[in-house]
């Protein structure tokens, strides 16, 4: 869970983080659950928020953040579900290329992983600004870590909407000796997708789909035994393949 601390540390900032705050009434219908329910989620500190004045004040991104977490532990039908809604997601194998693809990724500290996976999308002027999205990634990073279980990390920026992406696609980096990246369970990161999108309900989508996809038994050893970029590219066709006959 998010703490109310940070929170508290951007409600009281000024500029495009601070017109996230949001009121009871604005939550619920961004959540689409009734007031009361938000209401008993706050007192409990079962959703990211804070008091202001004796009023409950809640942080888009960080609302967006706490439903990317909580999709680690939704169930393949509910996951499915998400993905249903709206128009059909494009597949992960387009949204990934060959040319968004870093093998054989060193390891080394947050920061040097994050830029070895930002950079693609910098030669590749997909992003507005490089350096801005790497910093978001990394404050995003610093609420909390996006390593999950089977040594994989699903990293992404804060607040996609002003995150400069310019095309939403996804950056697919393979370590293969593994690293440390905070995992939330323990134990090294070996396969991590950069997520990038301009918009909150694509980035949610494409967490639900690529959390899907990533809970098949083998899946990361598939990847990280892929001799090049084609091969990866045809393990993701795979299991594209295999999750349309979900939808």
């Amino acid at each position: 869970m998010v703490k109310n601390d940070v929170l508290k540390e951007c409600c009281g900032t000024e500029g495009d983080e601070a017109s996230d705050v949001m009121t009871i009434a604005e939550i619920a219908r961004y959540l689409k659950i009734p007031e009361r329910i938000i209401l008993k989620m706050a007192k409990a500190n079962e959703i990211p928020s804070t008091k202001v004045s004796s009023e409950w004040r809640f942080l888009r991104p960080l609302i967006d953040d706490w439903l990317s977490s909580k999709m680690q532990t939704t169930t393949d039908d509910d996951l499915v579900s998400v993905i249903r809604t709206a128009r059909p997601i494009v597949p992960v194998s387009r949204l990934v290329s060959r040319d968004r693809i870093v093998m054989d990724m060193e390891p080394g500290t947050k920061e040097h992983v994050l830029r070895q996976l930002v950079h693609p999308l910098e030669s590749q002027n997909i992003l507005a600004r490089p350096e801005d999205f790497l910093k978001r990634v990394l404050d995003r990073e610093s609420v909390v870590s996006t390593g999950i279980e089977k040594g994989i990390a699903i990293p992404h920026a804060r607040n996609p909407e002003t995150s400069g992406v310019m095309a939403t696609c996804i950056v697919l980096g393979i370590c293969r000796e593994g690293t440390d990246f905070g995992a939330l369970l323990g134990g090294k990161t070996y396969v991590f997708f950069l997520l990038c999108s301009s918009s909150v309900v694509a980035h949610i989508r494409l967490v639900a789909k690529v959390t899907l996809m990533l809970r098949v038994n083998g899946m990361v050893k598939r990847l990280c035994s892929a001799a090049t970029s084609e091969d990866v590219l045809r393990v993701l066709m795979d299991s594209d393949t295999a999750l349309s006959m979900s939808f």
